[in-house]
């Protein structure tokens, strides 16, 4: 039976609704995952199509809400700047220079996303296979032996096997990325590398995952966001009696205050364009710090005529935005 044959085998027995997406289930459990075409395996290739139903799917009942503002253009700006040499490493490593791949192009980058994976899944597909006698021969006597652990024990036990971890990418929704998608890869691949090294940064600097995978090839720079505020069955309070007139009102406001806001002062477009100034004049120098700060109050003043009369006053300004940062 020949891989044409074996996919439609699998469709016959699948739902209208995940039918089209069969092809693309086979390719992930047979020829990425390593699976040998069974009877066995068509539950396995059916119930990925459904996964990869409900994953390409964009929820109608769920809208996430970012929080952006001029702060968090600074913030975004400043984590950047610090997860830049980690970028440069993960970009030498994975094709062997410093700069973006596809430089503003995502469907490019997404298209090699795809093709890498592809290849590196082949190569890694024919060297286990090289070994599955042996592999076979060590699975029985592993299992074998877990079973007399188990009668001995009087405790079940059984053989795990890690899976293949998954990359992120964004999924295409008419002419916007709006979902997320994901590129099945193999253990020890430059692509998996790729996938834990971009997520480790997310989980530290509070970057999205695919946002920051898609900086890696394009250099488009991911926003850190301050929080999100996710619409579902329940968010944040749930009611076992119906509130008073006004109270949960007064309490979404106290919880946006309490924990979505932080106290104290909050920056502004102007301060976003002299963070903006500030950086692109290569930043506060160790030396020269009167003639700096008064080229940057020329420069202010050209864009806000009259802002300032005195070169501590931006300078002041900036020590603030500082500051505000470290809150």
């Amino acid at each position: 039976m020949n891989k044409k044959e074996q996919i439609n085998k699998v469709i016959e027995k699948a739902s209208e609704e995940i039918k089209p997406l069969i092809p693309e289930a086979y390719e992930l459990v047979i020829e990425v995952q390593g699976y040998e075409f069974s009877n066995n395996a068509i539950p396995i290739i059916i119930q990925t199509a459904g996964w990869l139903s409900n994953k390409k799917r964009v929820p109608a009942d769920t809208t996430i809400v970012s929080h952006s503002s001029p702060e968090q253009y600074i913030r975004t700006e400043k984590l950047i700047e610090t997860i830049e040499p980690e970028i440069s490493e993960i970009r030498i490593e994975l094709y062997g220079k410093t700069e973006p791949l596809f430089p503003q192009d995502i469907d490019k980058a997404l298209e090699w996303l795809k093709k890498r994976a592809k290849e590196e899944a082949d190569f890694m597909r024919k060297k286990v296979n090289k070994f599955a006698n042996e592999k076979f021969t060590l699975e029985r006597e592993i299992k074998t032996k877990l079973k007399k652990f188990s009668d001995l024990t009087l405790r079940e036990c059984s053989m795990s096997i890690e899976g293949n971890p998954s990359l992120p990418i964004p999924y295409r929704v008419g002419k916007r990325y709006r979902g997320t998608d994901y590129i099945f890869l193999w253990p020890g691949t430059s692509l998996a590398l790729l996938e834990g090294r971009t997520g480790f940064i997310s989980q530290r600097k509070n970057f999205e995952h695919r946002a920051l995978i898609i900086y890696v090839l394009t250099g488009i720079k991911p926003l850190s966001v301050a929080y999100k505020i996710k619409r579902s069955i329940s968010y944040g309070f749930e009611f076992f009696i119906p509130p008073r007139k006004g109270e949960f009102d007064n309490l979404y406001r106290k919880m946006l205050r309490e924990h979505f806001t932080s106290p104290g002062y909050r920056l502004t477009e102007f301060h976003k364009e002299l963070y903006r100034i500030v950086k692109e004049k290569g930043g506060v120098p160790e030396i020269g710090i009167v003639k700096y700060w008064k080229d940057i109050m020329r420069i202010v003043n050209e864009k806000y005529p009259g802002r300032y009369k005195n070169w501590r006053a931006p300078r002041n300004v900036y020590q603030t935005i500082m500051k505000r940062l470290q809150e």
